[in-house]
């Protein structure tokens, strides 16, 4: 009776294991893309996604509603930017 049953234990644990790998690595994917910010973290406006108007910042994408906001983003600390990057995500999430 154990011969029998030990086979099929150790498939499930393998079936187990490969569906838990395939999420693990699908996760991995979706952490790689950064997440757009379309509020101006400045302003607080909506912002232009124009592909010369973004800095990354972390894993956000982040776009400005005009060039003046973007320079005085970058004279920001990097502790800063985050902090206004999260503001203007609560912003943008609260909106939808």
């Amino acid at each position: 009776m154990k011969s029998k049953l030990l086979p099929f234990l150790a498939f499930a644990l393998i079936l187990t294991a490969s569906i838990a790998f395939i999420h693990a690595a699908d996760d991995k994917d979706k952490k790689s893309e950064p997440k757009v910010i379309s509020v101006c973290p400045i302003s607080g406006d909506d912002a232009e996604i124009k592909e010369e108007r973004f800095r990354t910042v972390g894993n956000y994408k982040v776009y400005f509603c005009c060039g003046r906001c973007r320079v005085k983003f970058d004279d920001l600390s990097d502790t800063e930017k985050l902090e206004k990057v999260k503001k203007a995500e609560a912003t943008q999430d609260g909106k939808k």
